[in-house]
């Protein structure tokens, strides 16, 4: 199977990942790049779209995971599967 190029240099997408502050370990791999080779190309408008709706979905999201104790980093991963 051959690999579509990529839209970002691997090097910069790595540093850039390398450099952002997590409480969950986010290993960088080749399904990590994929998914930000998707959704900064193919489904640039899906995430912007995502992003209007944040100020919305962020704070009932971060209400139920504080209340169970869980890291408010996982709203970005819930928040993927908002419709």
């Amino acid at each position: 199977m051959m690999r579509r190029m990529s839209i970002f240099p691997i090097r910069s997408t790595k540093n850039a990942w390398n450099v952002c502050p997590s409480v969950i370990r986010l290993p960088y791999n080749e399904v990590a790049r994929d998914c930000i080779d998707l959704y900064a190309g193919r489904k640039r408008d899906l995430v912007r779209y995502m992003l209007g709706m944040a100020d919305f979905y962020f704070p009932i999201i971060e209400q139920v995971l504080d209340k169970h104790n869980l890291p408010l980093e996982l709203k970005y991963r819930l928040s993927s599967k908002v419709p």
